[in-house]
């Protein structure tokens, strides 16, 4: 159960990014809901739209998410069969990290 981010009370009604919205609000405060829904949006496009300006910051974000996947040992092995190349070196692999974090 969450807490509504609009006034307060406990709630599992409607889940808006990692806020929870009563119905009560989801339904008569519309124009806050809207106003949420846009902050939110921001909130992940923002970074996104910096990412673009820097390659060099993309770049390490895309090794953060690969190394955040390597904790998925037994999901990486499953894949590893599945993957259709051959993983025989440092740079497959890499390849083979980005279509594991990425694709699957």
């Amino acid at each position: 159960m969450g807490i509504c981010k609009i006034c307060g009370k406990p709630t599992t009604s409607h889940r808006m990014g990692a806020y929870f919205i009563c119905h009560t609000c989801w339904e008569t405060r519309n124009d806050e809901v809207k106003k949420l829904k846009n902050e939110i949006k921001e909130s992940v496009e923002n970074p996104l739209k910096e990412l673009k300006k820097n390659e060099r910051d993309g770049i390490k974000l895309i090794g953060m998410i690969q190394i955040f996947a390597m904790g998925f040992d037994e999901d990486i092995k499953k894949s590893l069969k599945e993957y259709k190349e051959k993983v025989d070196n440092e740079n497959k692999f890499i390849v083979f990290m980005n279509w594991f974090a990425f694709v699957i």
